[in-house]
């Protein structure tokens, strides 16, 4: 068994989430590329993603990343690939590695991010409250303008596609939408945001057809020029579709409550110190489902 795919997916949010992580250190210059080396450990907190106490185990794993960011033109936007590798601390897990391509732009008027990931030697649990090494394709990306002086819409979608080496039950395609409201009229050292998404996962096993929904609160801070904090709460629920009632999942029911705090601290010009945590409670209507994990990661990019 490897690493659960909701703990490992949670890079995705790591980025999406803290805009100052997602790109290389420093900004290009007109037909420039600039790059850097994140270094990163780990630990994933209930790492089997157990309900039974006397199995959780945490586990620490190191992450080698490089990003690189090329700037075309004058216009502020950046073509940037990310290429990443993830070891276990434990001799019996193999090593997962993924590749993203993009596309970004941060101005004062409006932002995006778009790109495509693949990441191979994944796990995933999403399907079936079982564990299974999948490769797994997403697109996704980011939008946000700004409307007013005050005031901000944002929107979020991911596409991803989880498949197998060998057929599985567990195959399935995940579409999800989220809509945020961000206030900007504090000025840049303050800054709250709240949000609305729905999502929908179809299986290769109808049992496990889901949709979810969530909501979030979060404020970012700028105590200081050379430190960037978030924290954010966001609650998501699952309903499972299944229509039969012979099937476990029959009007099952998941909540799924969650933490996340995250922060960049600018050592120098070329070293930055990245922080993230998240705790989720997962609380289900089926018995003896209830799971809690916790993710962390520690780490320092330093630009080439």
């Amino acid at each position: 068994m490897k690493i659960p795919q909701s703990i490992a997916g949670a890079l995705l949010l790591f980025v999406c989430t803290v805009p100052a992580f997602a790109q290389p250190i420093g900004k290009s210059q007109p037909g420039d590329f600039r790059s850097d080396i994140r270094l990163q450990g780990w630990v994933f907190g209930n790492f089997f993603y157990t309900a039974d106490d006397n199995l959780k185990q945490d586990v620490a794993a190191y992450r080698t990343e490089l990003r690189s960011a090329w700037r075309p033109g004058e216009r502020p936007m950046d073509v940037y690939t990310h290429v990443n590798y993830l070891v276990y601390d434990v001799s019996d897990r193999d090593p997962s590695y993924g590749l993203r391509l993009g596309v970004a732009e941060e101005t004062e008027q409006q932002n995006f991010n778009f790109f495509i990931d693949r990441a191979e030697n994944r796990a995933s649990v999403d399907v079936g409250d079982r564990l299974a090494v999948a490769n797994v394709t997403m697109l996704g990306g980011e939008y946000a303008r700004r409307i007013t002086e005050d005031w901000q819409l944002g929107g979020e979608f991911v596409h991803e596609r989880q498949r197998f080496s060998i057929e599985s039950d567990q195959e399935n395609d995940y579409t999800g939408l989220t809509a945020s409201v961000r206030y900007r009229g504090f000025g840049y050292k303050f800054s709250p945001t709240v949000g609305y998404g729905v999502g929908r996962r179809s299986s290769a096993d109808d049992a496990e057809d889901t949709e979810d929904d969530h909501w979030f609160a979060q404020v970012a801070v700028i105590p200081h020029p050379r430190i960037y904090m978030s924290l954010r709460y966001r609650h998501g629920a699952r309903d499972y579709l299944v229509d039969a009632p012979v099937s476990t999942n029959f009007r099952r029911h998941d909540d799924r409550p969650q933490w996340t705090f995250s922060s960049s601290v600018r050592v120098s010009d070329r070293v930055n110190g990245l922080v993230y945590f998240s705790r989720e409670n997962m609380s289900s209507s089926v018995p003896n489902r209830d799971v809690e994990t916790y993710y962390l990661i520690l780490g320092v990019a330093i630009g080439l």
